[in-house]
């Protein structure tokens, strides 16, 4: 009977000895927390007076809402300011937590802290004892770096608890107006076993997550590589490239490899904000084959918000962010889903019989929203949907994010399985495509070889025709070659040499055979005058014209060498008239004779001479003042007499005379410009004024036409003369 008893009362002992080391886990959310600004060192061992009024006294939350310091009541710390976006100065709070511990947690080997997040910067202490220090502050009190960590395990040292009331007391520094001040989440904040809390931080899921779309984002921009067409690829790539850093980037493996908890969180805003406008962008892509105008100015909000959210305060910009995520799910679920999946819906409905039964025709509908892209990806679309407003709605009220990473994973798989099925189908048609075009080859190489038969033949003729164009050309290069060297000859090559007059020329033809003209007049050595002239027209008919007219004026000159030069025109022009009856062409000239000081000049409808006199930096147009009569019509017309004057101006020593033909005023340059009379004054004028030349003054306004003009522009012939009296 006393071995019973003994039994029984053992029993009772172990059973209450198991309750009591069964009390774990600790559970901080139900226990009063209490917050003062300042680090009261004080507090760490001892409860503060419940009446001291430094001290806000927080009733358990029991996991219903974050801790965040703006959020708590003290002095100095909120409310929040959400349209101040620079941050406050730093700022310092203790937090004191009392609980209980029990012989559960006074016997357990290894005691841990869990805290779902905590920061920006804090101390962790246990009745006095320093846990873990994440606190680093400069000389001026800011923070050197911010530390803000999710899923915190932190191991308790045995030897700091007691049994009874022991107090965990957290050392908080941060900006008050930041939502990482404090405890950011509404839970879980827990005192149990280590290896009960362990699993609790492991980033295991999240990471292979990260990988899964790091691997997809790789393969599918790779494809794009390949093929740069399929834009699709390269927004599916974007997209889940984006999904990938922010899974790493809200990770405590991140913060730990940077140090500074603000650059990752940063990289998370950004990848986040820009993830949803890739998305609706492959959607537009894969169902209108083109980004719409939505998607692009969405993406331009989301990249202007992730700017504001790196360089000021970032809750705010979350928000925003938030809301405008609600058009972009409105805009996929109508245009990119619902229209599209109506209209091929239609289009099957429309292919039944109007009699069909009500069960046929829903079948003819699901197999039409099937067939579009709309409906086969649109129930991955609404589950990433629901999961993305619930875990909205679950951040706001102070939890953490459950469903959209693996509602995204279907997504992205879904989305996958789509461009997957769409390449397929690209292969099944282009190996149809290569059998159609086998059978095409084949027949069209039988056509080829009968062709190819007829094109022999055919190749002989040509190669035959050929020989015979290829002689013609020659003998007509022949031809050209010698028409230039016959009326070159005709032309004198240098100007004469006279003690009077220094006189220089250039002369350019457009082609092989020149329409302008030129020639100097000798008498026993002596300088009598020049013709310069230009005939209409292009080519050897205006060559062969030039080389008669030539001829024509040398005779007439000598003949009228007592007769004014009005008179040589018009005996010129008739005999003109008479020759050239049966052609078209006519012909401008210039004659100008020297008469002892003066020089006599006469125009038929030519350019007029350009005068600069010695010692002058300015040269003119030489015309008489007040008339306009004094020019004749051109040479060589039917029936038009020559009506020129004959007119003469004084030549000092030192003065300069340019006569020339239009293709030195109608060169142009790149721009289509001419190079123009008032250009051709500058260039003369600009010619030295001591020991001047005819030939300096030539070669600087041919340079300076070189350098305006450009020689594709160049269309004319051209022929410039300059005297210089001496």
């Amino acid at each position: 009977m006393h071995t019973v008893h003994r039994i029984a009362v053992a029993l009772v002992f172990l059973a209450v000895a198991s309750a009591r080391l069964a009390a774990l886990p600790v559970d901080l959310t139900l226990s009063e927390l209490r917050v003062a600004r300042g680090f009261r060192q004080d507090s760490l061992t001892t409860l503060p007076d419940p009446i001291d009024p430094d001290w806000v006294r927080v009733r358990p939350t029991r996991g219903g809402r974050p801790l965040m310091i703006r959020d708590l009541g003290v002095r100095g710390a909120g409310p929040w300011r959400p349209l101040d976006l620079t941050p406050d100065p730093v700022q310092e709070w203790t937090l004191i937590w009392p609980f209980e511990a029990d012989l559960g947690l006074l016997n357990a080997s290894d005691p841990a802290v869990f805290l779902a997040h905590i920061g920006q910067g804090w101390e962790l202490y246990l009745n006095g004892t320093l846990l873990r220090d994440e606190l680093e502050r400069t000389g001026g009190g800011e923070l050197v770096r911010e530390r803000s960590f999710r899923n915190v395990l932190v191991p308790i040292d045995k030897r700091a608890l007691k049994q009874g009331t022991n107090i965990l007391a957290i050392r908080i520094a941060g900006d008050p107006q930041n939502d990482r001040t404090g405890l950011n989440l509404s839970g879980p904040y827990l005192i149990d076993r280590y290896v009960r809390l362990r699993a609790r931080t492991l980033e295991y899921p999240e990471l292979m997550l990260a990988g899964v779309f790091f691997f997809f984002a790789l393969y599918h921009i790779l494809l794009f590589a390949l093929r740069p067409a399929f834009k699709s690829y390269l927004a599916y790539g974007a997209s889940t490239l984006s999904l990938a850093v922010y899974l790493v980037a809200r990770s405590n493996v991140a913060v730990m490899a940077v140090g500074d908890s603000v650059i990752p969180r940063r990289i998370e805003y950004g990848a986040l904000f820009i993830v949803v406008p890739l998305v609706v962008a492959f959607f537009d892509v894969v169902v209108r084959k083109k980004v719409s105008v939505f998607s692009w100015a969405y993406l331009g909000v989301a990249v202007a918000l992730a700017a504001g959210a790196v360089f000021l305060q970032p809750e705010v910009f979350l928000y925003a962010w938030q809301l405008a995520s609600v058009s972009a799910v409105i805009w996929v679920l109508v245009f990119d889903i619902g229209m599209p999946v109506a209209k091929s819906a239609r289009a099957e409905l429309a292919a039944l019989d109007p009699k069909a039964f009500p069960g046929d025709r829903l079948i003819a509908f699901v197999r039409g929203a099937a067939r579009s892209e709309g409906g086969q990806i649109s129930i991955t679309v609404l589950l990433a949907a629901a999961a993305s407003i619930a875990d909205i709605l679950i951040v706001n009220s102070g939890g953490s994010p459950r469903f959209t990473r693996w509602a995204f994973l279907v997504l992205v798989l879904g989305t996958g399985a789509v461009l997957a099925r769409g390449q397929a189908l690209a292969v099944a048609r282009t190996e149809a495509l290569n059998a159609s075009l086998g059978a095409k080859v084949e027949e069209r190489t039988r056509e080829l070889t009968e062709a190819a038969q007829a094109q022999r033949s055919l190749t002989g003729e040509v190669e035959k025709t050929n020989r015979n164009l290829v002689a013609a050309s020659e003998a007509s290069a022949r031809d050209m070659a010698m028409a230039v060297a016959v009326q070159r000859g005709f032309l004198p090559v240098y100007p004469p040499t006279e003690s009077e007059w220094d006189l220089a020329v250039e002369y350019r033809p457009v082609s092989g055979v020149s329409g302008d003209f030129y020639d100097f007049y000798i008498e026993e050595g002596r300088f009598e005058g020049l013709t310069i002239g230009d005939v209409s027209g292009h080519g050897i008919a205006s060559g062969l014209i030039s080389v008669l007219s030539r001829s024509v004026f040398e005779r007439r000159f000598h003949e009228c060498r007592e007769e004014s030069l009005a008179v040589l025109l018009e005996r010129v022009n008739e005999e003109l008239q008479e020759e050239l009856a049966a052609v078209d062409n006519y012909l401008t000239c210039l004659v100008v004779r020297p008469a002892g000081e003066r020089l006599e000049y006469v125009n038929a409808a030519h350019t007029e001479p350009i005068f600069r006199r010695a010692g002058s930096r300015t040269a003119s147009v030489l015309a008489p003042k007040g008339a306009d009569d004094y020019k004749g019509p051109p040479l060589g017309l039917e029936d038009i007499a020559s009506t020129a004057r004959q007119l003469s101006f004084r030549m000092d020593p030192g003065d300069v005379l340019l006569v020339y033909t239009d293709g030195l005023v109608e060169g142009k340059n790149a721009r289509g410009e001419l190079y123009g009379v008032d250009r051709l004054l500058a260039s003369v004028g600009r010619a030295p004024e001591r020991k001047i030349t005819a030939r300096t003054v030539l070669e600087g306004v041919m340079a300076d036409f070189d350098a305006w003009s450009d020689p594709a522009k160049v269309a004319d012939d051209l022929c410039a003369i300059v005297l210089v009296r001496k």
